[in-house]
């Protein structure tokens, strides 16, 4: 999980990335997807799924609409997005609104929807993976 490089010891480098899990800074000519990090990158919620997606579309908060703050918090909501459901769509519904993008309510109940299915498989995978690590781990123990 790669993310545009922050300032690392007071330097930046604007061809560098940096790892969005330990902060690893690539600052050679071709920064490379792959580095020994030693962090488990944390799964991503349904606000980083519902992000995920609409930037796929074109669509990026620009700070004028809350996104980045409401997806932090439908991601600490977790499974219960489906209880907030409304609240997120009117949601959609103001930021579209001050972006002048259309709006179709079925279609934002949708893409919330699978966000919040596609961050209960990340996660789901997620501890599969570490229940087979762990006993590999028991396993190589005995």
């Amino acid at each position: 999980m790669l993310r545009v490089a922050k300032p690392i010891d007071g330097k930046h480098r604007s061809n560098g990335v940096s790892c969005a899990v330990c902060g690893y800074c690539d600052t050679s000519k071709k920064p490379r997807a792959v580095h020994s990090c030693v962090h488990k990158p944390t799964p991503c919620g349904p606000g980083c799924q519902l992000r995920r997606t609409l930037a796929w579309w074109g669509i990026r908060d620009d700070g004028s609409c809350g996104c980045t703050e409401f997806s932090a918090q439908m991601d600490a909501w977790g499974q219960g997005c489906w209880d907030h459901l409304e609240e997120i769509v009117e949601h959609l519904r103001g930021a579209a609104e001050k972006k002048g993008l259309p709006f179709v309510a079925t279609a934002a109940r949708i893409l919330v929807a699978r966000a919040i299915d596609a961050a209960r498989r990340e996660q789901s995978n997620g501890q599969k993976a570490e229940a087979e690590a762990r006993a590999s781990d028991v396993g190589r123990a005995q």
